[in-house]
C-alpha cells in the first residue's frame, strides 16, 4: 500500500516500510516504525551532517524505536550521495522487533 503515512500507518500492518522523503523524514519516523509488524524493516533516508555518518541516522532509528519499546537490528546503512556541502544522503535499513 501506498501512500501518506500519517494518514494511513495506523490502518496497516506492513512486513516493509520505505521512508524516502529526506530532510524531514524524521518527522515521520515513529509513524513508520508503528506501521511495521514485529520483525518487519523500515529503509530510513535521511541527510545527515558528513562527519556524523553513520551514528546519527543509526541513532534516530534506534532512538525511535526504543520510545515505541522495539529493538533495532541494523541490516545496512549506505552513503547514497553528496546532498550539500557537508550533508550526505543516507539510508538505514533496519528489522524492528516490537515487545
Amino acid at each position: 500500500m501506498l501512500g501518506d503515512c500519517t494518514k494511513i500507518a495506523l490502518d496497516v500492518e506492513a512486513d516493509r516500510v520505505i521512508m524516502g522523503m529526506v530532510q524531514v523524514t524524521d518527522r515521520y519516523l515513529l509513524r513508520g516504525i508503528e506501521a511495521l509488524r514485529s520483525g518487519g524493516v523500515i529503509h530510513y533516508h535521511q541527510t545527515i551532517p558528513a562527519w556524523l555518518y553513520p551514528q546519527a541516522a543509526i541513532k534516530e532509528v534506534v532512538d525511535a524505536a526504543e520510545s515505541l519499546g522495539g529493538q533495532t537490528e541494523i541490516l545496512n546503512i549506505t552513503k547514497i550521495k553528496k546532498y550539500a556541502p557537508g550533508i550526505v544522503h543516507v539510508v538505514v535499513d533496519a528489522r524492528i522487533t516490537k515487545n
